[in-house]
């Protein structure tokens, strides 16, 4: 079995004090990052267009992009599995936003934050309607407020995932290669329409963040998902649980998240390995920038009279934050 925690490796400035915190939350947790030793894998989001988890999850669903296409390109097709049945056609993505216009850059706000109806989605996509139509682009509403994006063959503005570029500046990801012109071009046209449109006024009167704009991403083919890897099989279990606290800060909320994972999950399954029910257990947590992948399994008798590495797992999953040097007088 296959246990995966988006979300569950925090950034190297609060880890550490974290750390002093986990045995009390999730204790099963803790003792298998004491028994097990981890696999690091380093995962930037600038160079493969998605986050941590999304990479681990393509992987692991036997994604193999073609040359000169990123990675994350492939997160579309799986959002979007039940919605697409052409294996080599590239699927595309796009979500209803707000860009937070600061001194700063253009920073994408959390969707959750945006907190848009299914009554407001409707109505400001009929009143883009045209503009699709006019630049020769087919969409189809999906579930959760989404769009998927049927795209000329010749326009390919392939960019990071949304989740990828929460919180981030998008003014180096906005495409600029020539085939996503089109794209730009009717993304300005959408903008303009929905700068005073009625669903963003009563928006705003009501002290509500309005609709400033759209995120795309994808462009990948059902046909580059590949034999998955062996352990794809497996059973597979995903705790989406500590992402929304991580993605806020809110480091209470997390290791309250934490606690309730503890007696869901870590508990039980720890029960399963000691009586013989589970044949093998992998922990796969990831976070901003790196997937840590371990191997949990009982120990044989012998082997629980030796020393443990108690602290040793602080060193991958806390490790020490690098402070830039001082400059010189």
């Amino acid at each position: 079995m296959t246990l995966v925690l988006p979300y569950g490796l925090p950034p190297a400035a609060i880890a550490s004090a974290l750390a002093d915190q986990l045995g009390r939350h999730a204790p099963t947790l803790l003792r298998w990052f004491e028994s097990a030793t981890a696999r690091l894998e380093d995962c930037e989001p600038a160079e493969i267009f998605c986050t941590p988890y999304q990479a681990w999850r393509l992987r692991h669903a036997g994604y193999q992009p073609a040359n000169g296409v990123p990675l994350g390109s492939g997160w579309a097709v799986l959002q979007a599995s039940a919605q697409h049945t052409e294996p080599h056609a590239a699927v595309w993505l796009a979500h209803f936003v707000h860009f937070a216009v600061s001194e700063r850059g253009v920073a994408l706000v959390a969707p959750e934050l945006l907190g848009l109806t299914e009554d407001e989605f409707h109505a400001l996509l009929d009143a883009v309607r045209p503009e699709f139509v006019e630049a020769g682009i087919r969409v189809e509403p999906l579930p959760g407020n989404n769009l998927k994006v049927h795209l000329p063959d010749d326009v390919l503005p392939y960019a990071p995932t949304l989740e990828a570029m929460i919180g981030q500046d998008v003014d180096p990801w906005w495409p600029q290669q020539p085939q996503a012109r089109p794209w730009r071009r009717t993304l300005n046209a959408i903008q303009m329409v929905w700068h005073d449109h009625p669903v963003n006024q009563h928006r705003i009167d009501h002290g509500l963040l309005p609709v400033n704009g759209v995120w795309l991403h994808g462009g990948g083919r059902y046909a580059d998902f590949h034999e998955p890897v062996p352990a794809a099989h497996d059973e597979l279990s995903i705790a989406p649980e500590l992402e929304l606290p991580f993605r806020h800060g809110d480091w209470a909320g997390w290791l309250k998240a934490l606690a309730t994972l503890e007696a869901q999950y870590f508990q039980p399954l720890q029960v399963k390995l000691e009586r013989g029910e589970l044949g093998s257990l992998t922990v796969v947590v990831t976070g901003e920038r790196q997937v840590a992948t371990l191997e949990v399994r009982t120990p044989r008798f012998w082997q629980r009279w030796l020393p443990r590495r108690r602290g040793a797992w602080k060193h991958w999953w806390a490790p020490p934050v690098r402070r830039p040097p001082e400059r010189p007088d």
